[in-house]
């Protein structure tokens, strides 16, 4: 008989309503200021105790021990020095290489989960360290609220939300690679270029902003296809590229509108091309 999972949690996708790339740091990653938003789009984690780390994925073909879960149990365990495991099923809803941080969703729900099931030997601060260590966008899916982000996405201040919006996200069925796009963004930028942002700036202004859009574009001419698709179709709000891509969202501050931009696009859009109806979470 198999054994019962003793703990699990649905885990959402983020979007970056605007992507503003700072500067470049020593180390050569990026510094960035986004506005993250946690969406309604979600894969499911399950987890049990056990002597060693193992699991599976469901509707993803990815090797475990590769994987970002498998990653934040390991860290896990050595932080707290606990001489144990576990067994992780991750069901995967969310789209992988698309933008939309599943990967860094689902080591954050391991990392909470594992907390959860160990009696709470880390703190708040502790899981967020131990996060920063398992991804760049781990932290923020340890809170898991709209907030601002700096930095290599270990800087997370709480944003309050002041508007309404209802989103579709338009995923074109390939993933993009983010190192990738990274170089082509340094080789479209002048070195050097550091990017001050003001304290008291106009978010709303940026909404729809990507500075990885364009080399974006340049590596993946396909994306061009659901930008135009996005702009015929019409009746948005703003509309943007998420993360480094490869999905696109727009955005509404009517459901109603939203709707029916959907009943539409669907029409015109290719056969392998997924859309999702989210809202933020």
């Amino acid at each position: 008989m198999a054994r019962r999972f003793e703990a699990s949690i649905l885990t959402p996708a983020k979007l970056n309503l605007f992507l503003r790339i700072t500067g470049v740091r020593n180390d050569g990653y990026h510094n960035l200021f986004s506005l993250f938003v946690p969406v309604t789009l979600f894969d499911e984690i399950k987890i049990r105790k056990d002597r060693k780390i193992s699991g599976e994925f469901a509707g993803y073909d990815f090797p475990f021990e590769k994987s970002s879960v498998f990653r934040a149990a390991t860290l896990f365990f050595s932080a707290t020095g606990i001489r144990s495991g576990c067994y992780i099923r991750v069901k995967k809803e969310i789209p992988a290489g698309a933008g939309l941080g599943g990967g860094s969703s689902d080591a954050a729900a391991v990392l909470k989960l594992l907390n959860l099931l160990y009696g709470y030997p880390l703190t708040r601060s502790d899981l967020l360290a131990l996060a920063s260590k398992a991804g760049a966008d781990v932290p923020f899916f340890i809170l898991s609220r709209p907030s601002l982000v700096e930095g290599v996405g270990d800087i997370i201040h709480e944003f309050e939300m002041p508007l309404k919006i209802w989103f579709v996200v338009i995923y074109p069925g390939f993933e993009s690679s983010t190192p990738e796009i990274y170089r082509e963004y340094d080789n479209l930028t002048e070195k050097n270029q550091n990017i001050k942002i003001k304290q008291n700036f106009d978010w709303r202004g940026l909404l729809g902003e990507n500075d990885l859009e364009k080399p974006f574009l340049k590596v993946y001419s396909e994306g061009n296809e659901v930008r135009k698709m996005i702009e015929s179709t019409g009746g948005f709000d703003f509309y943007g590229l998420t993360g480094s891509g490869s999905s696109w969202y727009v955005a509404f501050f009517n459901r109603k509108r939203r709707d029916e931009f959907q009943k539409r696009f669907w029409r015109v859009c290719k056969p392998h091309w997924q859309c999702f109806s989210v809202n933020i979470f």
